[in-house]
This record gives C-alpha cells, structure tokens and sequence, in this order.
C-alpha cells in the first residue's frame, strides 16, 4: 500500500510542478523563469524527503519532462503552451538539467 501512495505522490507532484512551471514561466519575464524553475527543484527535492527514495524523484522527474514535453509540441488546435523562445528553452533545458542535479545531491538527514 506504502508502494502505491509513493508512486502516487511522485506521479501526481510530478504533474503538478510541471503544470504550475508552465503557467509561470512566461510571465513577468525573468523573474516567472527564475520562480518556474526554482519551485520546480525544490518540489522534485521534496518529493524525495516525503518518500525518503531516490527513484520516486526519478519517477516525479520523468512525469515533469513528460507534460513539459507534450506542452512543448502542437495540440490537437495547434497550440502551443510552451514557445520556442529564450523562456521556453530556458524552461525545457534548464529545468530538466537542474531536477536531474537536485536529485543527485547528497541528502542530510
């Protein structure tokens, strides 16, 4: 049952920090950049300290680069949420760089 709430957890926050990255990161250029990937990191982080495991974060990590990814690309009304701009590059490849350092970092207890 623990397994399940994890995966939850890392699924659903994953998804979450994503979707609230891409509403932010456009606006109030470059502070909405800056916040994006600041709330991005330290949710990716959080989740690792709530499930006390490393591949929970690796799970959230993967379900951010997922909906990052589809809201990078065309929909079905061809639009596009995240844009091929400075912010939009900055978000996609920043943010996947700097999720993927956090959880790699050592861990105090």
């Amino acid at each position: 049952m623990i397994f399940f709430k994890n995966v939850l957890i890392a699924l659903l926050g994953g998804f979450f920090l994503a979707g609230l990255g891409i509403l932010i990161h456009n606006s109030y250029s470059p502070f909405g950049l800056v916040l994006a990937l600041t709330e991005s990191a330290i949710g990716i982080k959080w989740i690792g300290k709530l499930t006390d495991s490393r591949q929970y974060q690796f799970l959230a990590l993967f379900s951010w680069l997922y909906l990052v990814y589809k809201s990078g690309s065309l929909g079905v009304s061809q639009e596009l949420l995240i844009s091929g701009d400075r912010n939009g590059l900055t978000f996609f490849a920043g943010g996947a760089l700097l999720n993927f350092f956090v959880i790699f970092l050592r861990r105090k207890n």
